[in-house]
């Protein structure tokens, strides 16, 4: 009798799992492929064709029996069930959740402690693999490379290098510093105190005090942790900032997941508040594209896209999203020009500064807009310089080795 209740149970359990696996098969056929992931924000691998093919890393591109015989295929087939599978971010939430209760922290290098996240683990430069360390002879030449720039222009010039997330928040999370110590030390030696404004020690006090300079679900600086820069900016020119009380920050969403959440898989996670911060007349500033002249080729009123607060990359509404070069300008106003070579931490700030400046920006990725930077300042005739580049970028890349 014990053997056939057992038999049973057996049969139950397989018929169980058969039923299972057969519903999330036909969910997988039936259901219409998506294109993208709003959560993640990126695009999602599509049903592999032979004619199309891939591409890899290196550029080299694989197509029909090449495709097959490289083992593409197979690769591409595994990333389409992955991207496609039901429920998908579901399990993916299930995983980083059971992580968190077994004790571990962090999740694909984004820790995670009290309803906040920060990036651990970085590629960076002269790493194989993501780590939570730096190559101290890549950021000193990044570094050297930058005051050689600097002292080469003969008008002012202004830096600031925002702090990873991780450099913020790291005490208040339980996290240890050394290693965002180790970093911010290594800039200081080795930056000149003549043009570099440091922020690492006001965004850690505010973190402690209870005020959000930077996002829990992303790695940029909020609205208000962008005022706090801007604050310390004008004060290092000289210039009496506006008051936070004379800007009004006016909330665009309520449910903004940033890169942190979705690298993390913390899908669970409820959105944040993105804001902007608006000042009487701002929507009558003419803001350009740019081409490669320096010549507008589109004229568009106000900074921000409000079409993009609902989108995948809601922090695209600062700016139109990732411009590589662009003009701000006051209309009927002669007023003194700002040079901002960036990065998107740029682009919560360069909102503050167009009350004082007409403003020019550039990517710091020299090769998006196709010039010198002495051609663009002989063009521009900024008043001033300002470089803003977070420390993520300057481990991860080598544009500040590539300016000249």
């Amino acid at each position: 009798m014990k053997k056939f209740k057992n038999k049973i149970s057996d049969i139950i359990t397989i018929v169980l799992f058969l039923a299972l696996i057969a519903g999330f098969s036909v969910t997988f056929a039936v259901l219409p492929d998506s294109e993208s992931s709003a959560v993640e924000g990126r695009s999602l691998q599509q049903l592999p064709s032979f004619s199309k093919g891939t591409m890899d890393g290196s550029g080299t591109e694989y197509k029909g029996a090449d495709y097959l015989i490289h083992g593409k295929l197979a690769d591409a087939f595994d990333e389409y069930f992955c991207d496609q599978f039901p429920l998908r971010n579901m399990f993916l939430s299930l995983s980083s959740y059971t992580q968190l209760a077994f004790g571990r922290g962090v999740n694909n290098g984004v820790l995670y402690k009290n309803g906040d996240l920060a990036v651990t683990r970085f590629d960076a430069v002269g790493f194989d693999t993501a780590t939570e360390y730096f190559d101290e002879e890549h950021v000193k030449a990044s570094i050297q490379n930058l005051n050689s720039v600097c002292e080469g222009l003969d008008i002012p010039i202004s830096v600031i290098l925002p702090p990873r997330s991780i450099d913020v928040k790291a005490e208040s999370l339980g996290y240890p510093t050394e290693g965002s110590d180790a970093l911010n030390a290594l800039v200081k030696e080795n930056i000149s105190d003549d043009y570099y404004i440091d922020l690492l020690g006001t965004m850690r006090s505010l973190y402690k005090t209870g005020e959000q300079p930077y996002f829990k679900t992303d790695h940029h600086w909020t609205v208000k942790g962008a005022y706090h820069a801007y604050a310390a900016l004008m004060e290092s020119w000289g210039v009496e900032p506006y008051a936070m009380e004379d800007f009004s920050f006016e909330t665009v969403t309520e449910d903004f997941k940033g890169t942190s959440l979705r690298n993390g898989n913390y899908f669970f996670m409820d959105g944040e508040t993105l804001q902007l911060a608006r000042y009487p007349g701002d929507e009558q500033l003419v803001v350009s594209n740019l081409n490669l002249g320096f010549a507008v080729t589109e004229g568009l009123a106000g900074m921000y896209d409000f079409t993009a607060a609902d989108s995948e990359d809601a922090y695209s509404v600062f700016l139109y999203g990732k411009p590589a070069h662009m003009s701000i300008s006051k209309p009927d106003e002669d007023r003194e020009i700002l040079l901002v070579m960036k990065d998107s931490f740029a682009h919560s700030l360069v909102p503050f500064l167009t009350r004082h400046y007409n403003i020019v920006i550039v990517d710091m990725d020299t090769s998006r807009w196709g010039t010198s930077l002495s051609t663009v300042i002989s063009m521009v005739r900024p008043a001033r310089v300002l470089m803003v580049y977070n420390l993520e970028n300057l481990i991860e890349t080598d544009k500040l080795k590539n300016i000249k």
